[in-house]
């Protein structure tokens, strides 16, 4: 059976060969393609010959697809590619394919036999892969869509000569990780000789995948059929020595034979290879042709993720059906998932975590985005087979929305057969709604809470949150961003739509994480109005499929009635001018006696207890709503009650009853309730917002009259009667002290007269005593020095004023005494203490001149070098001269009984002299020594 299958298999394998698949179509012929370098890791230029079956016009498109390897910009400029010699029209980048649009036409046929020329230029930025070996290019074009391939090596970076004429072929067997035979031929080039005797070598690097053998017998290698003596293995590479009295010369071809015995194991995925030689010699890295392993397929490759929602950890499920010939056996056959780049797989291993027809795995490797288990069991043929990676394994599925490849071989069918899995977009979850209110028709507080998933990221000012709210629910047409709080925080923008709220995060929301929406009852949201079970609607714009809240139940409520007695106000403006009565009650579905609360303006709610309830005096709102046994609450209903039965009160300022006015013409002034209506003596008089009122009117009887009326805005009315009298008149009055001119020295000074009974009297704005018979007394100080004049306004009950003005000349008077020997002296009454004591000298009193010049106000000067004396009182001018009989008065001598002296740097002066100049008695009284001293003389 074995044989049947082996024949089957090249058959078809060499139909694929002469007759490609795609050949019964018209397509694009990729006839070369060449990077440059084509080593690892370096940016290249690469250049792609290509023939077309079908000719383009202008505004054509050509394909290319890089291998997923490769790095390509997500845009290319147009400059940066050549197209027969001409930049494009424009180029565009999608998942690694280049679109390519013409604007030229090419033809068909056109550069055969080596190819039409496309170049992308260094510049472009494309970037050969990180690892060697072979890779697999596809082109097509708008107008012939089967792809065409071509492969080509990527080698290890070197430098050197190189040799030349390398080719390997397979011996034994192309197929796919089983033994097999390799030879391998070369030309050194004209500086590459290998000898012996300097210990030359080869190097060959053998492609990724091949197994080398992990024990090396150099006689089953031969050098141009010479038995090796050295062979070394560092990876995948082989080094051999050239054998002993052996020499490489470079017009030879030299032939180096692996035989099957050997151990080279093929690669065990199917595609073509290439190897790489160096010598010690030559050491650039040569490339080899091109080889080709082959391998069977498996069947009925089913691959199925769960979850298969993007960035999410999965459970990967793989089922397929071996050839008839294939087998796995334990611990030694593989089965390889090749995963697409996008998938994320674990740093860690966790073999435990991997089942092949449900027995777990013990050995699990991963390389190059390839995972390779080990079968812990042997499987026939006609079993079935199922790999599951368990969620706890640690794959993730790709970031994007798209459709992404998983490739699987096993040892035994080691074609690599794709299936494509979708990743579905991710979604919120977790959303749940808690309202403040379950009663139906009214205001409620809500409280959304929901998940985003693992792609939900969401960010300030860009992303929104849609909430749909169930029909019924009343939203207002605008919200407040300060009732409506994310996470704690006010959003930023509020839009609505019918039942929808969109909202803008205030801050980024992580993918991931959980949300918190409260719609504060300021929001305004209003519960439906029906009875019943309810859900919310929610999704974000990252994650855009609708996930439904739990639900919430919403009930009818009861429904209050006031009434109230009398019905109708019965004042004015709406006002009650006597106190209503109101009365409550309620009714319910679902209770036969439900509960009414009710309270004014702001205070707390009290329960109704059956009897009506008096309306409080003034303007009050009144609030009321009912509640059933189960705690459902009516929405809270108002109704004002406005209730005034206090009449006006007036207050008049101006005349007070009984008052006696100067003249017939009054202004009457007052104040009432605001928003009243005043009338005096049934005029109208404007009122203003504060209740004041005023108005001029002229008195037509002495007495007289005068009624004021008042309305308030309820209707109740009060008044107020002033009687009045008018005098103009005014009151006589009489000065008889002090008389005009009058010289006055002591203070204070007594101001008398007489006007009518009942007349007030002001002395300089002072109020005076007045009798019953209308005479008054003031006693008036201070006064200025000099003349002074005094004013006596005499004002009767009605306001009628009479004036008087008495002049009067006030004179400084001094009282001052003096003790022979004694430092205190009296000044009117005040003690003070004197610089010396006065003493006698010569039967004459000698006092300080400083204390009695400063005593009568006097002014002196005293010049030291001289010992003089200047002394100034008023216009009189006094010189004296210490120690000198003769002073001058006004420039006249006078003769001293003694002459000033000085006594403890103080200057004493005859004080009967001093006090006579200046207008003073002097009055001596011997018993006690005292000198008294009264200015100006009595």
């Amino acid at each position: 059976m074995r044989k049947v299958y082996s024949v089957l298999l090249i058959s078809i394998l060499f139909i694929s060969l002469v007759v490609p698949l795609n050949s019964v179509f018209s397509a694009v012929t990729l006839k070369n393609i060449v990077l440059n370098p084509a080593i690892i890791n370096e940016q290249s230029e690469v250049r792609v010959y290509f023939i077309l079956g079908k000719s383009l016009q202008v505004s054509g498109k050509i394909y290319i697809k890089f291998p997923s390897e490769f790095t390509v910009p997500e845009t290319i400029s147009s400059n940066s590619i050549e197209l027969g010699g001409i930049h494009p029209a424009e180029v565009s980048v999608e998942n690694k394919v280049v679109i390519i649009t013409t604007n030229h036409a090419i033809y068909e046929n056109q550069g055969a036999p080596d190819g039409y020329p496309l170049i992308f230029l260094q510049t472009v930025g494309i970037k050969n892969p990180s690892a060697p070996g072979t890779y697999t290019f596809e082109m097509w074009s708008s107008l012939e869509t089967a792809h065409s391939y071509f492969d080509i090596f990527v080698g290890i970076s070197s430098s050197g000569s190189q040799v030349s004429n390398l080719d390997v072929t397979l011996n034994d067997s192309s197929m796919a990780g089983i033994h097999t035979g390799y030879t391998i031929s070369f030309r050194v080039s004209s500086e590459g000789i290998l000898m012996s005797t300097k210990n030359d070598y080869v190097d060959i690097y053998f492609p990724r995948g091949t197994i080398l053998p992990d024990v090396i017998n150099p006689e089953k290698v031969f050098f141009n059929i010479k038995s090796c003596e050295r062979v070394e293995r560092d990876g995948r590479r082989l080094r051999l020595y050239v054998p002993e009295n052996w020499t490489i010369f470079p017009f030879n071809i030299s032939a180096i034979i692996f035989p099957k015995e050997f151990g080279i194991m093929n690669p065990e995925f199917t595609g073509r290879y290439a190897i790489q030689v160096s010598t010690s010699r030559d050491t650039g890295l040569a490339v080899s042709n091109l080889y080709s392993i082959y391998g069977t397929p498996i069947q009925n490759l089913l691959v199925v993720l769960n979850p298969s929602s993007q960035l999410n950890p999965t459970e990967i499920k793989i089922t397929f059906k071996q050839q008839p010939i294939s087998q796995l056996a334990a611990n030694k056959s593989k089965i390889n998932v090749k995963f697409s780049t996008e998938f994320t797989l674990p740093e860690n291993i966790k073999p435990g975590a991997v089942t092949v027809n449900g027995t777990p795995c013990i050995k699990v490797v991963e390389d190059d985005h390839i995972i390779s288990i080990y079968s812990p069991i042997n499987i026939s043929p006609i079993d079935d087979v199922e790999v599951v990676f368990k969620k706890e394994f640690g794959i993730v599925n790709p970031e994007e929305l798209g459709n992404y490849e998983i490739m699987v071989n096993t040892s035994s069918d080691a074609e690599l057969v794709s299936c494509f899995v979708s990743t579905k977009a991710t979604t919120v979850s977790q959303v749940t709604v808690t309202i403040s209110n379950t009663s139906a028709g009214q205001v409620s507080s809500y409280l959304v809470s929901f998940k985003t998933g693992l792609n939900g990221k969401l960010l300030p000012g860009v992303d929104r949150i849609n909430v749909v709210f169930p029909l019924g629910t009343t939203i207002p047409s605008l919200i407040a961003t300060s009732q409506v709080l994310i996470n704690g925080t006010p959003t930023t923008l509020i839009e609505i739509s019918g039942t929808t709220i969109t909202l803008t995060p205030p801050f980024e929301i992580n993918a991931d994480s959980s949300v918190n929406i409260e719609f504060r009852e300021g929001a305004g949201l209003r519960n439906p109005v029906n009875s019943g079970n309810y859900v919310i609607y929610l999704h974000t714009s990252k994650e855009k499929d609708t996930i439904v809240s739990n639900s919430y139940s919403i009930k009818n409520v009861p429904v209050s009635i006031m009434s109230i007695e009398p019905s109708l106000p019965d004042g004015l403006s709406g006002f009650y001018k006597t106190k209503p009565r109101v009365s409550f009650k309620a009714t319910s579905a679902t209770d036969p006696d439900p509960s009414v609360f009710y309270f004014f303006d702001s205070n707390q709610p009290v329960l109704y207890q059956g009897s009506s309830i008096l309306a409080p005096e003034g303007i009050h709102n009144l609030f009321y709503y009912a509640v059933d046994k189960d705690g459902h609450r009516e929405e809270t209903k108002s109704v004002q009650i406005k209730v005034d039965t206090i009449p006006p009160v007036i207050s008049v300022f101006y005349p007070l009853n009984n008052s006696v006015l100067n003249s017939s013409t009054v202004l009457v002034s007052g104040n009432v309730d605001a928003d009243s209506n005043v009338k005096i003596n049934g005029e109208a008089v404007q009122v203003d917002g504060l209740g004041n009122f005023e108005t001029t009117m002229k008195l037509s009887n002495n007495p007289d009259i005068i009624n004021i009326f008042a309305v308030d805005v309820a209707g109740n009315s009060s008044q107020v009667t002033i009687t009045v009298s008018f005098d103009t008149t005014p009151p006589p009055l009489t000065v008889t002290k002090p008389v005009m001119f009058q010289q006055i020295n002591k203070l204070p000074v007594v101001v008398e007269g007489k006007t009518e009974a009942g007349a007030k009297v002001t002395v300089n704005g002072n109020n005076a005593a007045v009798s019953e018979d209308g005479t008054f007394s003031y006693a008036l100080s201070p006064l200025l020095e000099g003349l002074n004049s005094i004013e006596i306004v005499a004002t009767d009950a009605a306001g009628n004023m009479t004036k008087r003005s008495v002049s009067v000349k006030y004179s400084k008077s001094v009282t001052m005494i003096l003790q022979v020997g004694n430092v205190i002296a009296l000044i009117n009454g005040q003690t003070y203490t004197l610089e010396a004591a006065p003493t006698i000298t010569s039967s004459r009193t000698m006092v300080p001149l400083r204390f009695i010049g400063e005593a009568f106000g006097a002014e002196f000067i005293y010049e030291a070098t001289t010992k003089t004396i200047d002394i100034s009182f008023g216009s009189d001018k006094i010189r004296m001269q210490i120690g000198k009989k003769t002073a001058t008065v006004n420039g006249k001598e006078v003769l001293l009984d003694v002459a000033p002296f000085i006594v403890n740097g103080r200057t004493l002066v005859p004080i009967r002299f001093i006090s006579e100049t200046f207008g003073a008695e002097v009055v001596w009284d011997s018993s006690t020594k005292t000198v008294t001293i009264l200015y100006p003389k009595p």
